[in-house]
């Protein structure tokens, strides 16, 4: 009998190991509040404008895929969209899957205002800027730095617009992220 229950607890305490999670993972789990900037680069046919992206908030949780340093990140973005991705805690580095989501933003484009002559050339005499809001579906890459309750994500975003031909990369794109 004694025998039996020591298998038992030793399969016990064996099962409760295995869903234990690393040191990396305890440390960052959680609900964090974020906060998104940073510039991209719109191209249409070869012209390039830099745009200001407008500053995302939200929450992000950081769930335990009780699976080594694995993983789950959802982000919910205040008035907007739900993403996530997987992830591996290594340290002070976190390692996520690319993910896909939209963005809006603002895109400039300057006009020509010219005045055909006899010959049909052009003309210019000005140029005006329209503003016109634009979604584009990205991929975004990257990594998260992790220190006393704050994630550093460094983003990376290539995409391309829904209604036109534009393309958009990122390369310096940052988000903060605080422990609640």
């Amino acid at each position: 009998m004694k025998k039996t229950k020591m298998i038992i607890t030793a399969a016990f305490a064996l099962l409760l190991a295995s869903c234990s999670d690393t040191a990396d993972v305890r440390d960052i789990k959680g609900g964090y509040h974020y906060k998104t900037s940073g510039q991209v680069e719109v191209s249409d046919n070869g012209k390039s404008t830099i745009e200001q992206l407008g500053q995302e908030t939200g929450m992000l949780e950081v769930v335990s895929l009780h699976d080594d340093d694995n993983v789950l990140i959802t982000f919910s973005q205040t008035g907007g969209e739900v993403y996530n991705t997987k992830a591996t805690a290594d340290g002070n580095t976190l390692r996520f899957d690319p993910f896909h989501r939209t963005l809006t933003i603002k895109t400039t484009t300057d006009n020509t205002i010219g005045i055909n002559d006899h010959l049909g050339l052009l003309d210019s005499i000005g140029s005006y800027p329209t503003v016109q809001t634009e979604v584009f579906d990205l991929t975004v890459s990257g990594r998260a730095e992790v220190y006393d309750n704050t994630l550093i994500f460094y983003y990376q975003y290539d995409g391309r617009s829904q209604s036109t031909g534009k393309t958009l990369r990122g390369t310096d794109i940052q988000m903060l992220a605080k422990k609640n």
